[in-house]
This record gives structure tokens, sequence and C-alpha cells, in this order.
């Protein structure tokens, strides 16, 4: 029986091809492939150009100095451009940085950077000063004021100023151009005996020292020279200062000392026990009443510098004087 062709959907027969011609069906098949092939990989190529030119543009637009661009845009602009040395456009992108957040305090610093780094120090120091208005805790604007004052404008009088408001403020600067504080040896505190003590610095500064609270300068410091002895019965606050050749102080430094000796009462003192105590206070002039321990009281006189002791069971004390002296008797 001959083979018959397989009716197709429309009931025709269903055509038998050659080998040829199904080889050329498949080459023309395969064509059609590669041809949707190369237009889905150029429309994947003009999709990708596109994301790419819109992402230059946003790049552009949010990287360069438009008013409308934000603070952090900004700063990473500024930022790039100070590293790169291109001053100029730094100080602009932190100045449209400013205009987003006035005031703040890394976008004033920025600035301050890049106005310095232009020879503006005018226009930097005024970014550091409003700095201190916003924030005056903000050790950055100290140490860049007092670094440009010294190493470039050679203004130590301005750079003092900036150490002084700092140590006022309590704040902990790290510049290396601050000499460390002078030491004071033995250390501060209470003493019951005879002692003096010295203040250290480093080698090639002048030390001036103060007792009234005050920092001292060398117009109204008094020079340090050698050890200062501790009075008797007297407490002092300390402040001393290190200066260097050109002007330029070192951090402060205090200290408080007293002094308390007592003395102990001696019967056996011929000069006590044979003599009045007026004529003793006619010898020496008013004594002023210390204490009263261990049997006596205590005096000095205007001095300070003599101390004398009356045993109780021979003077007794009468009354105060209007000179704060005290009359004693036998």
């Amino acid at each position: 029986m001959a083979n018959r062709a397989a009716p197709n959907r429309g009931g025709r027969p269903r055509r038998e091809y050659t080998p040829e011609e199904r080889r050329a069906i498949e080459r023309r098949r395969r064509a059609e492939r590669e041809r949707r092939q190369r237009r889905n990989a150029a429309l994947i190529a003009v999709c990708s150009a596109c994301v790419v030119a819109v992402s230059s543009v946003c790049v552009w637009y949010f990287g360069s100095v438009k008013p409308n661009d934000n603070y952090d845009a900004q700063m990473r602009v500024g930022v790039e451009n100070f590293n790169a040395g291109k001053y100029e456009r730094a100080e602009d992108a932190f100045l449209q940085a400013l205009t987003k957040r006035p005031n703040d305090p890394d976008a004033l610093v920025a600035l301050s950077d890049a106005y310095a780094a232009e020879g503006k120090y005018d226009d930097a120091i005024r970014g550091m000063n409003a700095l201190q208005g916003v924030d005056s805790g903000d050790v950055r604007s100290y140490e860049r004021l007092i670094s440009w004052y010294v190493g470039v404008l050679k203004d130590m009088a301005s750079a003092n100023k900036q150490i002084l408001a700092a140590y006022e403020r309590q704040l902990a600067l790290t510049s290396e151009l601050i000499s460390p504080a002078p030491a004071f040896d033995p250390e501060p505190g209470d003493y019951d005996a005879e002692t003096s003590f010295a203040i250290k610095a480093g080698q090639g500064l002048t030390v001036y020292y103060s007792t009234d609270g005050s920092v001292p300068t060398p117009q109204n410091g008094k020079e340090y020279a050698k050890k200062i002895s501790l009075k008797n019965n007297k407490e002092t606050m300390y402040t001393a200062v290190a200066y260097d050749q050109y002007g330029l102080m070192s951090w402060p430094a205090t200290a408080r000392y007293s002094l308390t000796i007592r003395y102990g009462v001696d019967t056996s003192a011929v000069a006590y026990l044979g003599d009045t105590a007026r004529s003793i206070m006619d010898s020496v002039g008013p004594l002023y009443y210390t204490s009263y321990d261990e049997g006596g009281y205590y005096y000095h006189d205007e001095t300070e510098a003599c101390y004398y002791v009356f045993p109780s069971s021979y003077f007794t004390i009468e009354e105060e004087t209007t000179d704060g002296s005290v009359e004693i008797s036998a």
C-alpha cells in the first residue's frame, strides 16, 4: 500500500519535504535566531548606554556646584577637589554646602582649610571664629588658629589668646607647637615642715608665676629664678607659664601649697619666763595670735617670719587691739 501524508488541521494532507528542503528550512530558522539575538543584543546595548548616560547626568548634576545640590554631595566634591589641589573648586563646593547647612562645623573647618591653602588667612580666621561662636568646645578651631598665627602670620599674641581661651574652657589641645605645662617639685599639697619648691620647664623656656589666680605674662608675672619658700600658716595658689624665645606661651599649670608648723611649748625658755609679755612686744613689735595648742599661745610677728610661743601657765590673753594684735600679760 502506498504511503499517504497525514492530514493537517485544515484537513489537507501534510506535505512531505525532501532532505534538501529540510536543510534549507533549518538554515533559515538558524539565521532568524541569529538575527533575533543580534537585535536583542543591540537593544541591551542601547539600554545600557541610556543608563550610563542618565547616571553620568546625575553624577554631573549632583556633583557640580549648583544651588540646588545637597550637603553631602557638595562636601564630597569639595574634599575631592581639595585633595587634588584644586582649592578654588573646593572653596566653591564648601560654600554651597554651607548654604544647605549654615554654620555647619565640618563645612566651616573644610572651607577655612581651603582658604588657608589659597593663602586667604583673613577669610580662614573668620571661618574659625565663626566656628567658635557656634561651638566654643570644638578644639579644631583653636588648633588651626594657633597653627596659622605661629607658623605663617608670626603673631604670638593672637596665638597666646587662643591658648588662654582653650585653657579657660578646660579643653585638651594636641598641638605640638604648645610646650607642656611647667612642673612643680615637690608636688603641691599640705606641709608641716619648712619647705621650698621648684618650677621646672623645658630648656630655653622662661617661667613666670603668679599668686593671685591670674595667668602670668612677662608683663604682669613674676619671673621664676630660684626655689620658692612656703610661709607658715599660709595657703597659696600658684599659676605658672613658660614662654619660649618668640613669646609663645606653654600650657598653664596651677599648684596649691600650704604650710602649717606647730611649735612646741618650751617652759624652760628663760627669755619667756624672765620678761613680761609687754617687754617682749615692745622689742619685736605687735604679735598676732595664731592658735592655742599644747598648753601655749602661738603668735607671729608682722613679717610672719618669726613665731613665738607663750606658756599658758605664765601668760594669759587680755584683749584684742585695734591693729589686730592681741595683748597678753603675765
